[in-house]
């Protein structure tokens, strides 16, 4: 197997000197956090941790019913004057709940964030293509373009952006691993962000075609 990979993403070449990028698992991009057992894919001996931006329990009910009322909430008004009370009063679940899940509002979005790029992952693993890499990445995105706009709009997101860094670990790399994985993320961000900012109306094959050119 070639030391060189080169992976396709949203039709722009990206050399990653990695020994084996062949999947989603090998880019890290799915191993953003450690969170549900159930409806997302389980790390074998992650811990779960407690820090700004990680969801400190397993899904649930109460997560779902909080995540859609943080979302509902953020449509409506400036992200910083929302409050943990508007966030428990929307999902009629207990404050104590709330803390029982996540320690902050922000760990919400991240988890949310966590969550639809983990599912792109197994769609991706599922199709067995490496070069699909890009067109998966661009139909997870517009998908769920209602979500990426509802971030842009909050002015959040750089959100993606961290996920992304977060989930390749660039500071365990080696200088040879890092400066390929950080110019992939600041990419992959680049592109979506830019995508953002127009309103994401362009679909995903059209953004194909003019990546391409």
């Amino acid at each position: 197997m070639n030391t060189a990979k080169i992976v396709i993403l949203m039709m722009v070449p990206f050399f990653i000197t990695q020994p084996s990028l062949t999947t989603a698992q090998d880019l890290c991009i799915i191993d953003v956090t450690s969170v549900s057992q159930g409806l997302m894919m389980s790390i074998p001996n992650a811990e779960m941790r407690q820090k700004r931006g990680f969801c400190i329990m397993e899904m649930g009910y109460a997560v779902e019913k909080i995540t859609d009322g943080l979302l509902e909430l953020m449509g409506e008004k400036p992200f910083e004057e929302i409050t943990v009370s508007d966030i428990v009063r929307r999902a009629e679940v207990g404050r104590a709940s709330f803390y029982r899940h996540f320690d902050s509002k922000e760990a919400v979005v991240h988890h949310h964030l966590s969550r639809l790029l983990k599912e792109w992952g197994r769609e991706f693993e599922a199709i067995g293509k490496p070069e699909e890499l890009g067109p998966s990445l661009l139909r997870h995105f517009y998908g769920h373009r209602n979500f990426y706009l509802l971030l842009h709009h909050c002015g959040m997101s750089h959100y993606l952006l961290e996920a992304i860094r977060g989930a390749m670990e660039l500071d365990s790399k080696s200088e040879q691993e890092a400066y390929p994985l950080s110019w992939f993320a600041g990419g992959l961000y680049g592109l979506v962000d830019e995508w953002m900012r127009r309103g994401m109306i362009v679909s995903p094959d059209e953004m194909a075609a003019i990546s391409h050119h």
